[in-house]
């Protein structure tokens, strides 16, 4: 099954969202588990209300040391936003009410929070699950990682804060994977710096009793991110090695001014060389105006802050989603269905297009 038909199953009926999204509190640590498996997880503008509470709770629980955030079974930690629900927001998603509001909210407090937060990413992580998990001070990745930020494959914005942590990655690979869509395995992860450690998914919960455990043994002012990690990296696999396409990411899109230049220097060596093809062909596939959008994004947010990233993906969400690629994505991608993209190529795309969706609209802190 092709990774992006598992998004799919995003459209589903609603559930007790208390069920949806767990919570459970113990003298010094706390679990959190998302639990909406036969959707693959998918959130909901609920859910991430369910999410905040949770967080603003923690917050408040000063004696929480760690918090255990995994998902309850299936094959997704979580893959993104429940898209039918986004969807029915349509044009207006851009209120404070919206979901994409709401959980670029919950990306901003995973932020601020104090407690050492440990991301078990054991399956499917896409979209909004990138969004929930980046700001866990520990994330461990396992065979079972599969990490994408699908949306220009779809026909809109890499949102959820990737406009931020992506452009930090190094040698443009965050710009690679906006562009393209590209997933990513466990190993894969740790190498360009979206987890800190390779785990096989058996060996998860043995860390989890073995950090409850020593939570529950040693005092508080014991329970350091250290202490935490030591245990994590006695069941860790040591991950060693560059990233296998870091050489043509350098190569094809660090230092480059535009979707355009891209494009060109993969077209200079597609002929020769394989894999700068297969990524040619990778973005000639994808959006145009997602291409485009998504280059400004990460353009301008190397130089922004989280907040103001986070702000600028809501108010450009919208005017993507009215654009009405997305709809064409959803067809072509999702339910198998000839469809074809607004404008046929980047060329198409005027600079005053880019602007206008990327103008300021007023957006409540968060």
């Amino acid at each position: 099954m092709n990774k992006l038909e598992l998004v799919a199953n995003h459209l589903s009926a609603s559930q007790n969202v208390t069920q949806l999204v767990q919570a459970e509190f113990q003298a010094h640590y706390a679990d959190i588990v998302i639990n909406r498996p036969a959707q693959m997880n998918a959130f909901t503008k609920k859910m991430a209300q369910r999410y905040q509470a949770i967080l603003k709770r923690l917050n408040d629980m000063a004696h929480v040391k760690a918090v255990f955030l995994r998902k309850s079974e299936g094959p997704a930690f979580c893959a993104g936003g429940d898209l039918k629900s986004i969807m029915q927001e349509g044009g207006s998603a851009h209120n404070e009410n919206s979901y994409q509001y709401e959980i670029n909210k919950v990306v901003y407090m995973m932020s601020n929070m104090t407690p050492t937060f440990i991301a078990f990413l054991d399956g499917i992580v896409m979209g909004t699950g990138v969004g929930l998990s980046f700001f866990a001070k520990i994330k461990i990745a396992s065979e079972n990682t599969l990490f994408a930020m699908p949306e220009s494959k779809l026909g809109y914005i890499t949102d959820v804060g990737s406009g931020w942590y992506l452009p930090r990655l190094r040698s443009s690979i965050g710009l690679y994977l906006m562009l393209t869509g590209a997933s990513l395995r466990g190993e894969d992860l740790v190498k360009v710096g979206l987890a800190h450690y390779y785990v096989e998914s058996s060996k998860l919960e043995s860390i989890r009793s073995e950090i409850k455990e020593f939570i529950m043994e040693n005092r508080a002012d014991k329970v350091t991110e250290e202490a935490l990690r030591k245990i994590i990296e006695k069941y860790s696999k040591t991950v060693t090695g560059e990233f296998a396409l870091e050489g043509l990411i350098k190569e094809h899109f660090e230092g480059k001014n535009s979707v355009e230049e891209i494009l060109a220097s993969l077209l200079s060596k597609a002929s020769t060389t394989k894999e700068a093809k297969k990524v040619l062909d990778t973005l000639k596939a994808n959006s145009p105006m997602s291409l485009k959008a998504n280059f400004e994004l990460h353009q301008r947010g190397k130089n922004m802050t989280l907040e103001e990233v986070l702000k600028l993906e809501v108010s450009a969400g919208p005017k993507l989603m009215a654009y009405g690629d997305i709809i064409r994505g959803v067809k072509k991608v999702l339910l198998k269905q000839e469809s074809e993209w607004v404008k046929k190529n980047v060329e198409e795309i005027s600079k005053d297009e880019i602007e206008e969706i990327f103008k300021p609209e007023k957006t409540r802190s968060f």
